[in-house]
């Protein structure tokens, strides 16, 4: 705690906190009484973890009008949607992706007819990939091939490339002569085209979805 801070108030962590590190906070933490360890331990341990928000190619990271346009129901529902501030699918859906039910009776709410709503509530639960599966934009992937970057290679620009190509024929294998910089950016687009096919095939199974 800092001098002078009101301890019979409740405690604004964020300024408390401010400019301490993780080491500085293990270490205050390890400096408590094992009675105090225990609760707290209990409690950071249990806590519910933040619903990470969904992929930007799966229906849930679009909009609630590229939804109702897929469907041919913006002329019917859009301005409804728009008025009560329902903008993407991933809030239609709720956290976790929602109950089912629940989000039922949402649009019966918004006035859906039910067959509107059985055919809103299919498409938002497809697993039908809207757009690439793009491991290639995750940071976690650009950070593990900085290392293997040469400066005097040029294989920067080449490395997006190749990935493009191969996620853009839909190559399962792929034969390189020589391995480098690349190879990762080729193995990562592989991986991603056996994920957005194996999500293409999930969608024909549960809603017939096929692309033309």
């Amino acid at each position: 705690f800092s001098p002078g801070m009101d301890s019979a108030g409740p405690i604004d962590w964020s300024t408390a906190l401010r400019g301490w590190t993780f080491a500085d906070v293990l270490t205050a933490f390890e400096a408590l009484p094992e009675s105090l360890q225990q609760p707290l331990h209990a409690a950071l341990t249990t806590a519910p973890k933040p619903v990470p928000p969904p992929a930007p190619w799966a229906v849930a990271g679009g909009s609630v009008s590229w939804l109702l346009d897929e469907l041919g129901l913006s002329g019917l529902y859009g301005s409804t949607f728009a008025e009560y501030g329902v903008e993407t699918v991933a809030q239609m859906l709720g956290p976790e992706g929602g109950d089912p039910s629940a989000l039922i009776a949402s649009l019966r709410e918004l006035g859906v007819t039910r067959d509107h709503r059985d055919k809103i509530e299919r498409l938002a639960r497809s697993p039908r990939p809207c757009g690439a599966s793009g491991g290639c934009f995750d940071r976690a992937f650009l950070a593990a091939c900085r290392p293997l970057h040469a400066q005097h290679m040029g294989c920067e620009n080449m490395g997006p490339l190749l990935y493009s190509l191969v996620r853009f024929t839909k190559a399962r294998h792929v034969l390189e002569v020589g391995a480098g910089y690349t190879s990762v950016w080729i193995l990562q687009a592989l991986a991603d085209n056996d994920a957005e096919l194996a999500a293409c095939a999930a969608a024909v199974a549960t809603d017939g979805y096929t692309v033309a």
